[in-house]
């Protein structure tokens, strides 16, 4: 009777404990949502506060990886002007063109996330391999 009892009480108190986790998780994991949910969304899309986006846009995550066509930067005309004049220097002018380049690689996002894989794996190496000169097994 005192065992059933005892059981009883430690089942209320687990799955308490088990609710209380669930709804902390949830909490914790809400923000992330919205950031996807945010991301796949379309500008006009972007107010709606709903998680579930009207209609879904891989443009960002193309861009980021570098899958969509290299856009060609336009001169500005006052640029233009000043690349004209003969009193300019050449190696002037090819310091101002160089600012207006194609702008398809600005952020090497697959570059950055292969260095951070080859970092981490040869990191877990390095430490897997002189584990056994630290910690002598007995």
């Amino acid at each position: 009777m005192v065992i059933e009892y005892v059981r009883k009480t430690y089942l209320k108190r687990a799955h308490c404990f088990f609710i209380a986790v669930a709804l902390l998780v949830c909490f914790s994991l809400l923000p992330f949502a919205q950031i996807i949910s945010t991301s796949l969304k379309h500008q006009f899309d972007w107010g709606n506060p709903s998680l579930i986006p009207q209609a879904i846009n891989l443009d960002a995550y193309k861009e980021l990886l570098g899958l969509t066509e290299a856009k060609k930067v336009e001169i500005p005309v006052a640029i233009q002007k000043i690349l004209d004049n003969p009193k300019l220097p050449q190696d002037k002018k090819d310091a101002i063109l160089a600012k207006f380049v194609s702008n398809d690689n600005l952020f090497p996002f697959g570059k950055y996330m292969l260095n951070s894989i080859i970092l981490s794996v040869g990191a877990v190496l390095l430490f897997h391999l002189f584990l056994p000169l630290w910690a002598p097994i007995r």
